[in-house]
C-alpha cells in the first residue's frame, strides 16, 4: 500500500485475500476476545456514512457508484479486520518499524527516479514498475523539479511522522537503532524538497509547531526535552537550508522569489477556484443529503475516465454528502483527536508516538484539503493507522478499568 499504491495488484490482491482469511481464521478461534466498544462504534459510523451516501448514490444513478461503495463499505471492513487484530504494543511496534523502512524505501525510489532523468542511473521503474507512463515523469519548471511518482503521496503521513519520531526520541525504537530512523528522516527531506510537492513542503514546516502545540498538553516535565530536541533540528536544518540556497543562488543562479511563488501560486489556482465554486454550487442544491456518492459537477470535470474525482476532497465531500455526511466524517476523526490528546494529557503510553501521530494525521488532514488521499484505499491506512494505536493503549493501559469499554465476540 505504502509503496506501490494504484500498482503490483497482482502481489497485492492475493497478499489481501490470504491475510484476510487468516484473520477471520483468528477471529473464528478467538471467539471470546473482547472488542472496544468505542471502535466498533466508530467503524458503524463509518460504514454507515458509506452505506448510505452509496445507497443515495444508486437511487440517484451515480456512475461512480460502484467504486465508492468499495472505498468506503467494503474496504472499511477489511480495514477494520485488521485495527481490531492490532491490540498490542510488539504488534504496533512492529508496523512502526514498516513504516520507517517503507519512508526509506519510497525516499530511495523517488530519489532514484530524479536520478535517472538526468542520466546518472538507469530508470529503477522500468523494472520495479511502481508507476506508469503518466505517473513515472519528472519535470523541470523555472529551476524547480516536480515529481510525479505514485508512492509519493504515501509521505504525506510517513514523512511528518518519521521526522517527529526522531526529534521526540520515542522509546519506540529501543528495538531500532536510531541511526536508521535518522537515515529514514534524511531521506525522507531530500525526497521532500526535490518532489516539488507544496502540501508536502508545509507539512514539514509546520510539523514543529504542531508538536509544540500538543506538547503542551503533557503534564510531564519531560515534555520540555522534545520541545529543545525540536528547537536544535530546525535551527540546524534552518541554517542548512540557507546555506545551500546561497550556494544555489551564487553559483547556479537560482531565484529563491520563485519558491514564495510556488506557495502563492498554490493559493491562486484558478483551476482549483473553479471546482470550489462548482461544488459549492451543487452542494447548494442539496445542502442537507447531497447528490449521493460517484457523481461529479458538469461545470468542472477532472477526469473523464473517472469524473467524479476531484482534488478539493472536503468541497467534494460536502457535495456528495451534504450537512449530514460530512458532520459524520467529522465526528470521526474528531474522536481521533479526542482519544489522542487524552492519552497526551493522562501520560497513557508512550506521550512521543501519539504526539507523532497526531502530527502526521493533522498533516494527512491538511494535505486532504487539495488532494484526493480519502479517495482511494491506497491512502486510506493513514485514517485507520491512529484508529490502531488507540486499540492498542486502551487495550492495555489498564484492562480491569476498560471491562466497561469492551464487548465479546461471542
Amino acid at each position: 500500500m505504502m509503496f506501490a499504491p494504484a500498482a503490483w495488484q497482482f502481489i497485492k490482491i492475493p497478499i489481501v485475500i490470504v491475510s484476510v482469511a487468516l484473520l477471520i481464521l483468528y477471529y473464528l478461534r478467538e471467539i471470546r476476545k473482547e472488542l472496544n466498544i468505542l471502535l466498533i462504534i466508530w467503524f458503524a459510523v463509518l460504514l454507515s456514512y458509506g452505506i448510505i451516501w452509496s445507497f443515495i448514490g444508486e437511487l440517484n444513478s451515480n456512475p461512480g457508484v460502484s467504486d465508492l461503495f468499495r472505498l468506503n463499505v467494503i474496504w472499511v471492513v477489511l480495514y477494520a479486520l485488521y485495527v481490531f487484530y492490532i491490540d498490542t504494543t510488539d504488534k504496533f511496534k512492529s508496523l512502526v518499524k514498516t513504516m520507517v523502512w517503507a519512508t526509506i524505501a519510497i525516499s530511495l525510489y523517488n530519489i532514484a527516479i530524479a536520478l535517472s532523468a538526468i542520466d546518472i542511473i538507469p530508470n529503477v521503474n522500468s523494472f520495479l514498475a511502481v508507476d506508469d507512463e503518466l505517473t513515472n515523469t519528472i519535470g523541470f519548471y523555472q529551476n524547480f523539479i516536480t515529481l510525479q511518482s505514485n508512492n509519493i503521496g504515501s509521505l504525506v503521513f510517513l514523512a511528518p511522522f518519521v521526522l517527529a519520531l526522531y526529534v521526540t526520541n520515542s522509546s519506540y525504537f529501543f528495538g531500532l537503532s536510531k541511526r536508521i530512523l535518522a537515515v529514514s528522516v534524511l531521506l525522507a527531506i531530500i525526497t521532500v524538497l526535490i518532489s516539488g510537492r507544496r502540501a508536502l513542503w508545509l507539512e514539514m514546516i509546520v510539523t514543529p509547531f504542531l508538536l509544540f502545540l500538543f506538547n503542551l498538553h503533557n503534564v510531564d516535565k519531560s515534555s520540555i526535552k522534545p520541545t529543545r530536541s525540536i528547537i536544535k533540528f530546525y535551527l540546524v536544518t534552518f541554517l542548512l537550508l540557507i546555506a545551500t540556497g546561497l550556494l544555489l543562488t551564487n553559483y547556479f543562479g537560482w531565484d529563491v522569489n520563485l519558491f514564495k511563488d510556488r506557495f502563492t501560486n498554490a493559493f491562486e489556482s484558478g483551476v482549483r477556484q473553479e471546482q470550489a465554486a462548482a461544488l459549492f454550487k451543487g452542494f447548494i442544491e442539496s445542502p442537507l443529503i447531497g447528490s449521493g456518492f460517484g457523481i461529479g459537477v458538469e461545470d468542472v470535470v477532472r477526469s473523464y475516465e473517472r469524473p467524479w474525482t476531484y482534488e478539493l476532497t472536503y468541497m467534494l465531500m460536502l457535495y456528495n454528502t451534504g450537512i449530514l455526511g460530512s458532520t459524520l466524517y467529522i465526528i470521526c476523526c474528531g474522536i481521533i483527536y479526542l482519544c489522542l490528546i487524552r492519552f497526551i494529557k493522562n501520560g497513557l503510553h508512550d506521550n512521543a508516538i501519539t504526539s507523532s501521530l497526531l502530527n502526521a494525521f493533522t498533516c494527512f488532514i491538511i494535505a486532504n484539503s487539495t488532494n484526493p488521499y480519502f479517495g482511494t484505499y491506497d491512502y486510506m491506512w493513514m485514517l485507520y493507522f491512529p484508529m490502531a494505536y488507540i486499540n492498542v493503549v486502551q487495550t492495555e493501559s489498564g484492562k480491569d478499568k476498560l471491562r466497561k469499554n469492551m464487548i465479546r465476540l461471542s
